[in-house]
């Protein structure tokens, strides 16, 4: 796994710790999507299911 997507993990078992919900998730906010960032579409859903991946971890 690329570095960024291991930091976006970590965040998202950080977020849950934190008790944020699913829908917390930075790369679902208006400002990190790929029309805005000009991101691939394939990056931007990896680092949302890297996220995710974390937040799921965190609750087992």
């Amino acid at each position: 796994m690329e570095p960024e997507l291991k930091q976006l993990q970590e965040e998202g078992r950080m977020a849950r710790r934190r008790g944020a919900s699913l829908v917390d998730n930075p790369m679902l906010a208006a400002e990190a999507m790929p029309a805005v960032t000009g991101q691939d579409m394939q990056e931007w859903q990896a680092a949302i299911e890297a996220w995710e991946a974390g937040f799921r971890q965190a609750a087992a």
